[in-house]
């Protein structure tokens, strides 16, 4: 008796059924980094345009958010805000991250969760000499989380975790 070549009918789904869902995990996977990567590109054109308007303005620029918008302040010496920047310009990336709630690290270590409401003090101080004070913003969902870096000489970076 002579046997037979091959694989069977069982093993061919078995194989199928993998490659399924090793594809469904791939194709989620680069969805998810796309929508991180286009929103970061947002976000370091508002770095940029921030930076810009305070040294061209040779004023200090506070950094305002909340889980769905952003809002700019010149601030005195104090820290206290003078009036409101207009803003239009900036990109609304937070849209995109809809799915995540979003935490901020700010130069002085305090961590804060952005809710509805716009945050009471200045996530990120921008000065008229093109440095900031810094801070790391955290995107978290169930699944994922990214975390990006505002240094303080402006330098930005992404890290997925």
């Amino acid at each position: 008796m002579s046997k037979s070549k091959g694989f069977s009918l069982i093993e061919l789904v078995m194989v199928l059924a993998i490659m399924g869902i090793m594809t469904t995990i791939v194709t989620l996977s680069i969805s998810i980094l796309d929508k991180g990567a286009d929103s970061i590109v947002a976000i370091d054109k508002n770095v940029a345009l921030i930076s810009e308007m305070s040294v061209l303005s040779g004023q200090v620029i506070g950094w305002y958010a909340s889980e769905t918008h952003q809002e700019l302040f010149y601030l005195d010496n104090k820290g206290q805000k003078i009036n409101q920047v207009e803003s239009k310009r900036l990109d609304s990336f937070w849209g995109a991250y809809s799915d995540y709630f979003i935490e901020v690290e700010t130069f002085s270590g305090d961590v804060v969760r952005l809710n509805k409401f716009v945050t009471m003090y200045p996530l990120v101080v921008f000065y008229p000499t093109g440095a900031n004070s810094g801070a790391n913003i955290y995107f978290k969902s169930d699944v994922n989380e990214m975390s990006y870096r505002i240094n303080q000489n402006g330098v930005t970076k992404l890290e997925y975790e």
